[in-house]
């Protein structure tokens, strides 16, 4: 599962979740049959859900080469059910009909995606991603440059490392959503990499 890749690598910290998230499959009465390919997706949406909703308060130090580290706390893994387009009540299979909304877990995302990469297409998407997630990191910056004089909170705004990381998760999600497999892992390493580089 995609999840696990980044959790094998310390990327990002899903234990605080696990027993949240595995009650939640084992317990709750899901529509789906328990065991088939699309609940499995489920479960690795909800998992990579967790870890935006974290956002940026789960960061803490990284170790070894790990780009970032995310800790993915107990109330982040309960709005990852509630949140994820195909929870809580696992209904339908979010693989069969693909939308932004399965991609990102707050609409407004979803919508700025459309709007920057001008489709509605997951496949589109990805093939345009980089150039998608640059075009809205450009905006934020520009937004934040701006902002002279403001009297907000600084930790409200842009905080490069943050989108990064939402955007490395979202290019997850999307290997999620159209069943890549591991020839997808390369490009969350790229994706982080030019963002955080980018962006500093």
């Amino acid at each position: 599962m995609v999840w696990e890749y980044f959790s094998n690598r310390n990327w990002i910290d899903f234990s605080a979740g696990l027993d949240v998230i595995g009650d939640f499959f084992e317990q709750a009465p899901i529509q789906l049959p328990r065991g088939a390919q699309a609940v499995t997706a489920i479960f690795d949406l909800i998992h990579l859900n967790s870890a935006e909703a974290s956002i940026p308060g789960g960061f803490a130090e990284p170790t070894g080469n790990a780009p970032f580290f995310l800790e993915v706390s107990r109330a982040s893994a309960f709005t990852a059910i509630n949140e994820t387009n195909s929870g809580p009540f696992v209904g339908h299979d979010p693989r069969e009909n693909p939308g932004l909304w399965d991609v990102t877990l707050y609409g407004s995302d979803a919508s700025k995606l459309f709007w920057l990469a001008d489709t509605d297409s997951v496949e589109e998407l990805r093939d345009g991603f980089i150039s998608a997630v640059t075009k809205l990191g450009d905006r934020y910056q520009r937004f934040d440059e701006s902002r002279t004089g403001w009297t907000f909170d600084d930790s409200t705004f842009w905080l490069p490392t943050a989108f990064a990381v939402r955007a490395t998760l979202w290019r997850a999600k999307i290997a999620v959503l159209l069943d890549e497999g591991d020839e997808a892992e390369k490009d969350f390493s790229k994706v982080y990499d030019t963002l955080a580089s980018r962006f500093q």
